[in-house]
């Protein structure tokens, strides 16, 4: 168990502590909710004693939840209750249920997209459009971002909207071959409220909490995000 997870059971076993799901699982280093995610904050929570109202496996990431002790009476009536569990599945004759894994619901945020927050490449408007193709060339990129600073994007320049650009003036600099208006999500957005918006664009870019350009989308990053996903819940059904 990490500090950080101890200073916050410490912390809400003194009191109530109200904050998001998002800020919950990233207590635990967590940035979505999973089978094993859920079980090992859940497990942590009641080996301290305390409990999580309304329950943190369902529900939006911005759902504001409390995290508070355990009363004394409630703590009673759960040991009563595992007491009693325990001498049923004992008895002779006790039959055993098959228990059904029900996964929580997974909520995906745009910032789950790992290109979303590993920082951007740029160029600044006063490039040449040499020096643009040259960085989209060495890093296999089919588009830049075209900034001033952190949270200033300007545009957007693309293999495809060089070569409009160029039908029709061939000696065009970047200038010409920007996009000054590219799509735009921000991290904390549920993905998939966003997936025609970045489908139609071919990708976006990501703003974080603090306006600052943090990454970019493309529709290859979904394809192999949800390649992922599917491929995790083939492993927990076998």
């Amino acid at each position: 168990m990490t500090d950080r997870i101890s200073e916050f059971l410490a912390k809400a076993a003194t009191g109530p502590v109200q904050l998001s799901i998002h800020d919950l699982l990233a207590t635990w280093g967590f940035r979505y909710r999973d089978f094993d995610n859920v079980g090992r904050i859940e497990r942590d929570l009641a080996a301290a004693s305390l409990r999580c109202e309304p329950s943190f496996a369902d529900g939006s990431m911005r759902t504001t939840v409390t995290v508070a002790a355990i009363s004394s009476g409630e703590a009673e009536a759960a040991d009563q209750t595992a007491a009693s569990s325990g001498a049923d599945e004992s008895a002779p004759g006790a039959v055993e249920e098959d228990e059904q894994l029900v996964l929580p619901q997974v909520a995906w945020l745009v910032r789950d997209v790992p290109s979303a927050t590993a920082g951007i490449e740029f160029v600044h408007p006063s490039a040449t459009l040499e020096q643009a193709q040259q960085i989209m060339m060495e890093n296999g990129f089919s588009q830049l971002a075209v900034m001033t600073g952190p949270a200033e994007l300007k545009g957007a320049v693309s293999w495809e909207g060089i070569a409009k650009a160029r039908v029709a003036n061939a000696s065009v600099n970047l200038g010409g071959a920007i996009d000054r208006f590219p799509r735009v999500v921000y991290a904390d957005q549920e993905l998939l409220d966003q997936l025609g918006v970045i489908y139609a664009a071919g990708f976006v870019f990501v703003r974080d909490q603090d306006d600052c350009v943090s990454g970019i989308i493309t529709n290859a990053d979904l394809t192999s995000q949800f390649a992922d996903l599917a491929m995790y819940q083939c492993g927990l059904q076998h």
